[in-house]
Parts: C-alpha cells; structure tokens; sequence
C-alpha cells in the first residue's frame, strides 16, 4: 500500500524554501553569487532576539518544533525586524500544522527578506497547504519574473497543478525544474508521477528509475510500486522495487535489540505496508499464493481498509468466498466514522454486496467481522503463576510466531513471571518469508483473576504510521 503523508513537492519544499538548495541554471557561479548576496544579513538583530533566535534553532535541531516555535516567537516579540527568524518561525508553524500563523509569518518573511529569492517559495508552500492554490501560483510567478532559473517555484507549481487534477499542465513545469536541477530527485520522482495521472506508463517507470538512481528512497520506491501494480504495468519492474524494500527493512530489523527505539517500531509498521505492496504486486502478476503469504502477514500487523480490500480480492480469485466476505467486512469496520469511504472501502462495499447477495446484509457482517478480527489478534496464556494485573510490552517476534524477546513499556511489571509462558505461545503474526527473523510489536497482556488464564493482545498499528522519507529542513541564516 502507498505511504500517506505531506506530498512529495511540500516534503521537498521544506528543505528548499530557506536557500540551501542553489538552483542550477545558465551560469551557476553567477547564481550563487547573487544569492550569497540576497541571503546576506540586511538588519542587525538585538542581541537579545539573536539569543532567542539561537535557542529556537537549537531546539529545532532537536527536533523539538513546539519549543523552537515559542523561541522565534520570544526573537519576533522582541526584534520585529528579524526576517530570518520570522521565516524559522513559518516554518515551525508548518511543521505543527499551524497555517494561518505561518502564512502570517512568512508573509513578514517575504515584506523583510524581499530580495530573498526563497521567501516567496515559502509563503506559497502553505498557500498551497491553505488550498489557496490561484495565490501559491501567483507568489510563485512573482518569484519566477525576479530569480527565472529557481527549479524549486517551478516544481511548486507543478505540485498545485497535480493538487488540483491537472497533470498535462503540471509535467511542463516539472520538466523545467529537472533541467535546472539534473541532479535532485525529487523533480525526477514528480515528473513520474505525472506521467502516471496521464496514462504515459513506460515514461513513467524510467523516470521513476531515474529518480531511484539518484536517491533510493524506500517509501517512494514502495509508492511507486505499487501505482505500477495499480496500472497493471512494469510488473517485472515494479517487483525488483518492492522486493527491494522488504529486504531492506527486514535486513535492518533483523539487527534490532531490546531496548527498542520508536524508530525500530516505525520500521516495522512500515515493514507491513511494503509486505502489502509486494504482495499485491504478485496478485497483479498471478502470483495467488504468495500473494496471499505477503498480504495477509500484513493485514495481521496494520489496520488498514485497503490491505483488507486486497485480502479480499486475493481470496475471491482463489475462490475463497468466506474468506474474501470476511475481509470486505473487515475492511468496511476499519473504515474510520469520521470521513467518508474512499475507492478501495467503495470498492470493497460493492464487492461485500454482490457476495452476499444482498446491500441490507452488509451491516450485521460488518459487526460481525469486527468482534472476530479484535478475537484474532489474541492467545491464551496459562497461568500458573496465578498472576494478576495488566501490562503492556514491546515483544519481538522470531520464526515460527514465537516471542523471542519481552520488555514492559513501564517499570512496573506484576505479570514477570509469566514470560516463560509467553515465548511457549504460537502468537498471531505470520511471516510471508525466510528473510524476517525479527519483527517489534506492541502487545497488552491481561490477568484479571488468579485462577482464570491470561490473554495476549497484538496491537495492530494504525493505517497512518509507517516510514517516511523524512527532509529536515536547513536553518534559514545558511
């Protein structure tokens, strides 16, 4: 399944609006000195907001973004003048999802820093964040009459056409950002997706390639294997990637030990996504058993709609029809109350209908499917040590669905005694491969009566956490 998350061109805008990305155009040596020129300091700050602005950068860099923001607040309160820290402090607002501050912020930017050739490309990042897209491109025009070689305002621009659905006017731009940036991938990797909206599939997949060339990015990689599989094209292509990044991931969880870091569980959480795009993948290609194998290893780790959808769609082709209602049915219960259903839940629903004869059957299955997917994901534990108590642990699963490792989340542990049970129990997570040996996960472990067994609950991680390609963007003074 593809990643979620900020789009590719705002991911990549993070890291560019501040001037550390140097455009390469007609004469590079002459861009880079007219913009050594326009980033020169043009105010001397008060010594007291440059100390604010300082401890804001500190704290960014420690990736304390709420702090960060509070310090270029104290630089701005104190030293009005200070463009430099109203853009850090746009960017923080960003960050937090706070837009109108940070389009109130680097609007200061811009009035401050007008000469600054990336000012404008910030303030039309969250313009495009506000879906104020006629703006973003009016700023970013603006921009293009005083700097024309910046690749960045044109792939920003191509990014608000994609936004709004109009890809043939988007690949110009993109293109334009790929001849004054060769070098970066991020134009290759949009460029390519461009070309997927517009049905150019063989483009597609090269420019993809090219991308991959210059930056293996895993998450994109996975996106953009699976968009191929999607399109029922480069399926031969589309699974040397996939494959690609299940390795990678399992060949680097198979080194993690206890105690665990939240990256390591990320990595795990993004591990199913890539088990579910290489498992789908195969089903384009025909490939039903393995298929299956990847698909279903993932639905059991991520509560995710379309990895159910998929599920389902696998299990109708093996003609499996209980199997394939019963994963339409837990895809429509993951289906969060708060929006509406997307293609796959639509999908999904239009299929559960059609097995089961009947649309007013659709949401007692629904209910049902719910009760026995929470019942799944839990085992019995004997206790013999008649233990009593609740607790949570990071467990890491091994070969064979057996706990290899246990460590409680808090330092209080009332159920210890029952770990020897716990590596005995078959817990539900398959493995599709010989390749993962090590697999983290979060599991509950409850004991209400001394006399009564345990029971050991795998959380399943949300559909929304998984690996990023994560740009941190340069300090603005760079």
């Amino acid at each position: 399944m593809k990643s979620a998350g900020l789009g590719l061109c705002v991911l990549l805008c993070i890291a560019n609006a501040f001037g550390q990305q140097v455009p390469n155009g007609g004469s590079e040596t002459k861009e880079r000195a007219q913009q050594e020129d326009v980033l020169a300091p043009q105010h001397v700050p008060k010594s007291e907001a440059l100390a604010a602005y300082q401890q804001g950068l500190a704290a960014y860099k420690r990736k304390d973004i709420a702090n960060a923001a509070h310090a270029y607040e104290s630089a701005v309160a104190i030293d009005p003048d200070l463009g430099v820290a109203w853009g850090e402090l746009g960017r923080a607002r960003m960050l937090l999802r706070q837009l109108e501050p940070a389009e109130v912020a680097f609007r200061k930017f811009v009035e401050l820093s007008p000469d600054n050739p990336y000012a404008r490309t910030a303030l039309a990042w969250v313009l495009t964040a506000e879906k104020k897209y006629g703006e973003a491109i009016d700023v970013l025009h603006q921009e293009l009459a005083i700097y024309p070689n910046i690749g960045d305002a044109h792939q920003q621009i191509a990014d608000v056409y994609m936004q709004t659905n109009q890809p043939d006017r988007a690949i110009p731009e993109i293109e334009k950002a790929v001849s004054l940036m060769p070098e970066s991938w991020g134009p290759h990797y949009q460029l390519g997706q461009a070309y997927m909206r517009t049905h150019e599939y063989d483009k597609a997949a090269a420019t993809f390639e090219r991308a991959f060339a210059i930056n293996p990015a895993i998450g994109r990689m996975n996106d953009a294997a699976y968009e191929l599989a999607e399109s029922k094209t480069n399926l031969d292509l589309a699974e040397k990637w996939a494959t690609h990044v299940v390795q990678d991931v399992e060949l680097e969880l198979n080194q993690v030990k206890m105690p665990l870091d939240a990256i390591a569980m990320q990595r795990a959480s993004s591990l199913a996504h890539f088990w579910d795009t290489l498992g789908w993948v195969k089903f384009q290609k025909g490939d039903l058993t393995a298929a299956e194998k990847y698909v279903s290893a993932a639905a059991q780790f991520v509560a995710n709609s379309s990895g159910s959808k998929n599920l389902g769609e696998i299990y109708e082709a093996q003609g499996r029809k209980s199997d394939a209602e019963e994963a339409y049915a837990e895809a429509l219960a993951l289906v969060p109350a708060t929006r509406e259903m997307n293609d796959d839940e639509k999908k999904a629903r239009k299929q559960l209908a059609t097995l089961l004869g009947r649309e007013s059957l659709i949401e007692e299955r629904v209910r049902q499917a719910q009760r026995r997917m929470e019942a799944r994901r839990s085992v019995q534990i004997p206790n013999e040590a008649r233990a009593e108590g609740l607790v949570q642990y990071i467990v890491i699963i091994g070969p064979g669905s057996r706990i290899t490792e246990i460590q409680p989340i808090s330092p209080d542990d009332p159920l210890f005694e029952l770990k020897d049970a716990l590596r005995r129990a078959r817990v539900p997570q398959a493995f599709p491969d010989d390749t993962t040996q090590k697999l983290p996960r979060t599991a509950t472990l409850s004991c209400p009566r001394k006399a009564s067994p345990c029971q050991l609950t795998l959380m399943p991680a949300p559909a929304g956490m998984r690996a990023q390609m994560v740009i941190t963007a340069p300090d603005v003074n760079q």
